[in-house]
């Protein structure tokens, strides 16, 4: 789908495809594809966008359309498979997500050991008391 409020911005600022494209560091072609919709515009690209244009993000920010088949099958049927288009932004956000977890988890099981350990020895303690 056409990044139409990217294009109008772009264009109110008087400036082409070719610039925008230099500025991103990519080809022009490139740049071309992504405000057509043919090619997904990732959140860093939006942002940088953004700053580009000196704009706010949700003055040129569109998301990539999802499909979802809503078909109803008549017969039921146990192994039907449902393909759900999910943006790529989606995905890249539940990512970071993960990986953040993981720190998190791996930093709790540390302080845990640590605890763990420190309960031990005042169990010594007491027992040799």
């Amino acid at each position: 789908m056409e990044k139409s409020k990217l294009i109008k911005t772009r264009k109110n600022l008087g400036l082409s495809c070719k610039e925008i494209a230099d500025l991103l560091c990519i080809e022009e072609y490139s740049y071309r594809r992504r405000e057509n919709g043919k090619t997904k515009i990732s959140n860093q690209e939006w942002k940088k966008l953004a700053s580009i244009l000196s704009v706010p993000f949700e003055t040129i920010f569109e998301p990539e359309s999802t499909s979802i088949d809503n078909s109803i099958s008549t017969t039921p049927e146990t192994n039907t498979n449902h393909y759900y288009s999910v943006p790529k932004e989606m995905v890249d956000n539940q990512q970071e997500y993960i990986n953040i977890l993981k720190i998190e988890i791996d930093s709790l099981k540390k302080e845990n050991q640590i605890l763990k350990e420190k309960l031990l020895v005042e169990k010594e303690k007491k027992y040799y008391i």
